[in-house]
């Protein structure tokens, strides 16, 4: 993504950056669910993700031209989650 904001760098020059991310996400979602009585449904569940962001950063451009690196990251994150409901079950059609 290319931006180009209204002020400009101390020389006077275009202070149009570049943001960029190569990133892979993956996640998980599971539950089980139990028809306890006629009015009580019980469930447990989880939900799990995890990001690797290999490359993120920001490039100073000029026209869309590369002039320099601002900076440069690598980023991983795990998430996870455990879950209970108790709720009304479902009516059958």
């Amino acid at each position: 993504m290319f931006s180009n904001p209204t002020y400009a760098d101390p020389d006077g020059s275009s202070a149009q950056i570049e943001q960029f991310d190569r990133r892979w996400v993956m996640g998980l979602t599971a539950q089980k669910r139990w028809d306890m009585a006629p009015v009580l449904a019980l469930a447990v569940g989880t939900e799990n993700r995890y990001d690797r962001v290999g490359n993120v950063g920001v490039d100073h451009t000029a026209d869309r031209r590369f002039l320099a690196s601002l900076r440069h990251y690598r980023v991983e994150e795990l998430s996870g989650a455990l879950y209970g409901e108790a709720s009304r079950p479902r009516a059958c059609a």
